[in-house]
């Protein structure tokens, strides 16, 4: 038994969907990022830049909240995005990423492609693995590096939004099964480049795209200019004025 009562319900979850949404008699709002499963929700959001059609998953009464227009993003990130769009780096500072854990310990993949380049690996306070280099644990001024660096590899996950926000152009690898759909639409739409799946890197081609990367700034340049006005870090207001202003 519930020991609490909600006006707004947000779910963001692979394992709930109508059943669960069901119980409430107060506005859904579920986050989705793949068409596989129904829902009961008043409102459904997909920050996929590619639209998606989930109409044959959900009530007719459902509201969509679908593009990049509504991508949710941190407010301290959001809070870092610079006034004016970024120029491109002349440097050749690299910050590798994975996320928090990077459970297939692609960092130590980078590790070895990457050497003899200017790199800081930043792993998050969940990574187990063995990297084979120095790396820099959930360190204080991760937003810093990242907008300091001139190429950014990570995840396609939620901080492949948080790059786009702030103006850093990165190169994708996938990590997870869930990865894919976004990964193919940022690289479709030119926000990043993507490298594939992990389990199908090789380490001369990988270090030879980055080292292209690192010395085309028009390149770089166009990765930034691609998404800078699309994914503006207003997403979380558009979402709340969106899903309140329905009775």
């Amino acid at each position: 038994m519930r020991t609490w009562d909600p006006e707004f319900v947000v779910v963001d979850h692979y394992g709930l969907g109508a059943d669960w949404e069901l119980q409430w008699d107060v506005p859904v709002l579920s986050f989705e990022d793949r068409p596989n499963r129904h829902h009961a929700c008043d409102f459904l959001l997909d920050a996929n830049p590619i639209p998606t059609d989930y109409t044959p998953w959900t009530s007719p009464s459902c509201q969509f909240l679908l593009g990049a227009e509504f991508a949710v993003i941190r407010p301290e990130v959001v809070a870092r995005r610079p006034a004016e769009k970024p120029h491109a780096g002349t440097g050749g500072k690299i910050v590798v990423t994975m996320g928090g854990s990077d459970p297939t310990n692609a960092t130590a993949f980078f590790g070895q492609a990457l050497s003899g380049f200017d790199v800081d690996f930043i792993v998050g306070p969940g990574y187990q693995g063995d990297a084979g280099v120095g790396v820099l644990r959930n360190p204080t001024d991760y937003l810093r590096r990242l907008m300091a660096a001139d190429l950014v590899i990570g995840a396609p996950g939620g901080s492949a939004w948080e790059r786009a926000c702030l103006g850093v152009p990165s190169a994708v690898v996938q990590t997870a099964a869930n990865q894919g759909r976004l990964d193919e639409s940022f690289a479709k739409l030119g926000f990043h480049v993507s490298l594939g799946k992990h389990s199908d890197l090789d380490l001369n081609q990988t270090r030879e795209t980055i080292a292209f990367l690192l010395s085309s700034r028009p390149r770089r340049q166009a990765l930034i200019d691609a998404s800078w006005d699309i994914v503006d870090g207003e997403g979380a207001s558009r979402v709340w004025a969106q899903s309140t202003s329905t009775p």
